[in-house]
């Protein structure tokens, strides 16, 4: 077990839910495992704790705490009521009116810190695992940031890979068929994840006990090369696949709901369609090498990893990856 960079109370909570997941289901192990990420990522700032919070919170919660809770994070400047379709808009006023019209006005919860990333690690070994689980990122960026879509198609570039997948040799991500050859990995997910003040950009990775490092390896020097020679071509290529998936992502009344609903919170407004293809329209293969250069090239990353990881680099040889020294 072992702890970089991390505050030792945040430490020894992860830990101690790591320890109690070896007892329990795969999904759980991921879940524990996203939690370590999140405390390592984000000490001392909320977006490091647990949706649940310490089970000491869980059992001693009360009645009040709960009035108190919903009182205060309930309210109408914190909520956005959505509708599409046939919808009445009259209607729609009407009954949220009903619904809702309790509701305080005023926007009672506390302000927030920035929050502010650590480049540290977490790693709980637990030989008795058949698989390792790793998660890497570096700090990403929020919503509303002028690189957020160049740093999309940066991850979509590196993209996903299951070792279930049909024709793996062939796909477009150099990344994937080097797993694929050499049996890198079971399966990886590239990542962005955004906030309104601040983000996460990297992998998730699951890899037999011998394959971690070789997997590591091969991913950060893949975020090396696009951020030193993204091609035209692939850029291209992956402003197609995100622009189809903004199309498919809102093929129902829900999505689209949802979708709408996020924008309010996050940008206070609706970015239609026409607008977020003229966005990725806007990027470019030098775009691209930019933010990766920006917030990927010689940064400190974040490690959370459960499993048989023995042979996980040690940080600062990761860290080293994310740098070439050229002559």
């Amino acid at each position: 077990m072992m702890m970089a960079g991390v505050t030792r109370v945040a430490g020894r909570r992860w830990l101690s839910a790591a320890a109690a997941a070896t007892a329990t289901a795969a999904e759980t192990r991921v879940t524990t495992l996203n939690n370590g990420f999140r405390v390592v990522t984000e000490q001392n700032s909320p977006l490091g704790y647990t949706i649940l919070g310490p089970e000491e919170n869980i059992k001693s919660i009360s009645r009040e705490d709960l009035i108190k809770y919903v009182e205060t994070y309930y309210t109408g400047p914190r909520m956005v009521l959505v509708g599409t379709g046939g919808v009445d808009h009259d209607q729609l006023v009407a009954a949220a009116e009903k619904a809702f019209g309790g509701l305080s006005a005023d926007d009672k919860a506390p302000a927030v810190t920035t929050s502010d990333f650590h480049g540290s690690e977490l790693r709980f070994r637990d030989d008795s695992e058949q698989t390792a689980k790793f998660a890497i990122a570096v700090e990403g960026v929020s919503w509303s940031d002028p690189d957020f879509y160049s740093m999309l198609v940066g991850s979509s570039l590196v993209g996903s890979w299951d070792r279930n997948f049909g024709g793996s040799a062939n796909l477009s991500s150099p990344l994937a068929r080097l797993a694929a050859e050499h049996s890198l990995a079971h399966n990886y997910m590239s990542f962005q994840t955004s906030y309104t003040d601040t983000g996460l950009w990297g992998c998730y990775a699951v890899t037999d006990y011998d394959k971690i490092e070789d997997f590591a390896y091969a991913l950060t020097q893949e975020w090396l090369r696009l951020a030193n020679g993204a091609t035209d071509a692939e850029v291209e290529r992956v402003k197609r696949q995100l622009k189809s998936q903004l199309i498919f992502s809102v093929d129902s009344a829900q999505a689209a709901n949802d979708e709408i609903g996020r924008q309010i919170l996050t940008l206070g407004r609706r970015v239609p369609a026409a607008e977020i293809n003229a966005l990725l329209d806007s990027v470019s293969s030098s775009t691209v090498r930019s933010a990766m250069d920006k917030y990927v090239y010689d940064r400190c990353p974040a490690v959370a990893a459960i499993g048989p990881v023995e042979q996980l680099p040690d940080y600062n040889r990761l860290r080293s990856n994310l740098v070439w020294l050229r002559t």
